[in-house]
């Protein structure tokens, strides 16, 4: 085993650590596997502990309360009752006795369990000691993505400490899932003690339902956080208004420059009319996975973006399948051109628009394949005027890849697609197809 090449024994521990499906990984659901090659050999292990330890997921609790969580869980009483309580204080003492296993990890996942709490009589605290919080992260050198799932800091003021990670690049915020809340003087706390991240993500895997009112009004923080990009989540019209004080009116964020929106409700609306300036990067997801087809009606406000001026990149995503393909079209088609119309797009109103990114997804079955040009006529006659009257050339299509359980149209078969469903944006040479290579865009086709 000594004999291999280090770079072949790398690439080999690769495919172990992840599944492969038309050259492109996804993260396998188990270690076991990789954990039988860090025990050949010590080269071997070296090599595999840069996976196995890349990221880091850690459940925790409070000592005081880990007696009762062992009572009260139904499963794992056995092995609770030998192992040394999850705290954060054993997660210290752990990452102390091993720096070279500290410093392999790359994300790190941190969530506080409360389940031995009674939520009929009490909230959950999930709150973390601040200086231990802070002495835990600087164990971590390389540390560059941060999820902290219902976890609040113990204290009256953002942590000085914790905008000193040179590394840390994004944080996630994941708050409200079930019984849990997060109060906005604790979320405004959280957001303004990592001051140099460059992305900020809240609630990406649930919706926060609810942020608790402050029991008095939000002071503005002194302090500017750098952060540039910020992934909105699902919000409820309580929790909008709140979120608007957080991330506008007293946490600095002069350097914004990209906001995500997974739809195009106008309980959005004061964040966007709060963060619009300078914004030159924004993304509205229209997946039927975050719209209720049947709630919305014709008459209903959607988002207007007509503030942001300084917009020069426009992504939305939108997939077409399931039952009714009719219905999806005539959805999507409706919204679409509503949220055009009211923007007003010109190219006085929007002088630095470049790019306009359609992220369509569309499901390779038998009713969803077939291109649909009456039903897109309204939509592709939108898009001929956007770039007939912006500063647009065309209107970028780019296919969304699909996964094991779904199939999806992709190159030459999506690009078909395309332009048989826009004809008049064809017939201009205005269509551009490109495939997904991430966040940062495609490569054309």
């Amino acid at each position: 085993m000594r004999s291999l090449p280090t770079e072949l024994v790398d690439h080999c521990l690769l495919h172990v650590r992840y599944g492969w499906e038309d050259d492109i990984p996804y993260r396998s659901t188990t270690d076991g596997d990789l954990k039988s090659c860090s025990l050949v050999c010590r080269s071997w292990r070296t090599l595999a502990q840069a996976y196995l330890f890349h990221d880091f997921f850690y459940p925790f609790t409070k000592a005081e309360n880990h007696d009762s969580m062992r009572v009260e869980t139904s499963y794992g009483e056995l092995a609770s009752a030998v192992d040394p309580p999850p705290t954060l204080e054993a997660l210290r003492v752990f990452l102390c006795a091993h720096p070279h296993l500290a410093s392999r990890i790359r994300i790190m996942h941190l969530q506080s369990d409360s389940r031995e709490l009674d939520f009929e009589t009490s909230l959950p605290d999930h709150s973390v000691d601040q200086s231990l919080f802070a002495t835990l992260l600087s164990l971590l050198p390389r540390l560059q993505q941060l999820f902290l799932c219902n976890v609040v800091l113990e204290a009256t003021r953002p942590a000085d400490e914790l905008h000193m990670l040179p590394s840390l690049q994004a944080l996630t915020l994941h708050y409200g899932e079930e019984y849990d809340y997060v109060a906005a003087e604790d979320l405004q706390k959280i957001v303004a003690s990592f001051a140099q991240i460059d992305k900020l993500a809240l609630a990406t895997s649930s919706y926060i339902q609810t942020i608790q009112a402050p029991e008095n009004e939000l002071s503005p923080l002194p302090r500017p956080v750098n952060v540039q990009h910020i992934v909105l989540p699902e919000l409820g019209r309580v929790s909008a208004p709140l979120l608007v004080d957080v991330l506008s009116r007293t946490v600095q964020m002069p350097q914004l420059r990209r906001l995500d929106i997974p739809s195009e409700s106008a309980d959005y609306q004061g964040i966007v009319n709060a963060l619009s300036h300078g914004l030159e990067e924004l993304h509205l997801n229209l997946e039927p996975f975050y719209v209720d087809f049947w709630e919305r009606g014709p008459d209903d406000i959607g988002l207007d973006i007509g503030s942001c001026q300084m917009l020069q990149k426009l992504y939305i995503a939108f997939s077409i399948g399931g039952h009714s393909v009719t219905d999806c079209w005539r959805f999507h088609v409706q919204n679409i051109c509503a949220f055009i119309r009211q923007a007003g797009f010109s190219a006085h109103a929007f002088p630095h628009l470049r790019t306009f990114v359609i992220r369509l997804g569309v499901s390779d079955t038998e009713s969803s394949r077939v291109p649909q040009p009456a039903l897109a006529k309204p939509l592709d006659e939108a898009f001929a005027s956007l770039v007939r009257e912006t500063t647009l050339h065309s209107v970028t299509f780019e296919w969304v890849r699909g996964g094991e359980s779904w199939e999806r149209l992709e190159d030459d078969a999506f690009a078909d697609y395309i332009y048989k469903t826009f004809p008049v944006l064809r017939s201009k040479n205005a269509v551009f197809i490109q495939a997904p290579t991430g966040e940062e865009g495609g490569s054309s086709v």
